[in-house]
């Protein structure tokens, strides 16, 4: 009868051996010792925390506008990375920024990507939903639609 605990462990010792002598290491032999470093050769700073403002297929009907919180009183280092919206009429809706100086940019769906100034200060971020059936004579019909937005952003302070 063959005892299988030892026969898996003279193949483990065996495998074992194989790499050590492959690896040009032969018993106990310790790789050499890297160079050590000095202290204060390292400096490590901080990253700022970037936040994200996000909405997936938000549902919305007519015309709708979705404030941002933000964490702090203002945002810098703004990304609009991704922004598309649904629904008829779509086309209108807008990411809208309002910065500290008084100006507002609006960003139209299919907007991807887009690194803004890291020096303005954000106060306000909007995203506005737009979906209508327009109509010249009548009063226009407010139809569904929905939303989907990533804003990047690091919180000053």
């Amino acid at each position: 009868m063959i005892n299988h605990r030892l026969l898996f462990t003279g193949v483990v010792l065996a495998a074992l051996t194989i790499i050590l002598a492959a690896c040009g290491r032969p018993g106990g032999e310790t790789p050499p010792a890297a160079p050590a470093i000095p202290p204060g050769a390292v400096t490590i700073k901080a990253l700022p925390p970037l936040l994200t403002l996000r909405g997936d297929e938000v549902p919305f009907r007519g015309k709708t506008e979705i404030v941002q919180r933000l964490a702090g009183p203002a945002a810098t280092e703004v990304v609009v990375v991704a922004f598309s919206a649904s629904g008829e009429n779509a086309h209108k809706s807008a990411i809208k920024i309002e910065w500290e100086d008084g100006g507002v940019e609006t960003f139209p769906p299919g907007s991807k990507n887009i690194t803004l100034s890291p020096q303005r200060r954000a106060k306000k971020i909007s995203v506005l939903g737009y979906s209508f059936h327009e109509r010249r004579v009548f009063k226009d019909v407010a139809k569904t639609g929905t939303l989907s937005w990533e804003i990047r952003y690091a919180p000053s302070e």
